[in-house]
């Protein structure tokens, strides 16, 4: 499973609760500008874990499980967000408002390159069940590394202009 993130001018984010196909056409419209669209491959599950320190499920499957969760934390970075009718195989893509994305965006300004390498325990990331469960001590951390300074960018550009984000995973 990839994950995806869109970045959304607030007039766009109107039509994502309209339908399934609304959010399809909002993806389909910005999938090929790399201003506006991220793909985290398969490390979003090993960032989440890195960033969050937690395991990987959803703002929606919190409230399902009753677990409780809080707009102001890392969880929201990749997990957060109100569900959209554009299901998934992972459930629903979700959207974070621009409020959440400025919060988030400062969130991770403040982990530096090196915190964030130091959260790195490969045996920690197999122990949990991280997918994709290769983790090589050596490669997965560049590769880590590089997907968590992109992702950073992303929420610093998209905080910038306003921008809320579309998660989906797939």
């Amino acid at each position: 499973m990839d994950a995806y993130l869109v970045r959304l001018l607030p007039l766009e984010a109107r039509e994502l609760f309209k339908s399934a196909d609304a959010v399809r056409q909002l993806i389909n419209n910005v999938e090929h500008e790399s201003n506006r669209f991220l793909s985290l491959e398969e490390a979003w599950a090993g960032l989440h874990f890195l960033i969050s320190g937690e395991l990987p499920f959803s703002n929606n499957e919190a409230k399902k499980r009753g677990v409780s969760w809080s707009k102001t934390s890392l969880e929201n970075v990749l997990m957060g967000g109100e569900p959209t009718a554009y299901q998934t195989t992972f459930g629903p893509a979700c959207y974070l408002e621009p409020e959440i994305v400025s919060l988030m965006a400062d969130k991770l300004s403040g982990i530096s390159a090196d915190d964030f390498r130091a959260r790195f325990d490969a045996d920690d990331l197999l122990d949990e069940k991280i997918p994709p469960m290769i983790w090589d001590e050596d490669e997965s951390l560049v590769w880590l590394t590089e997907h968590f300074a992109n992702l950073a960018r992303f929420y610093q550009n998209a905080a910038l202009t306003g921008d809320g984000l579309l998660i989906y995973i797939i």
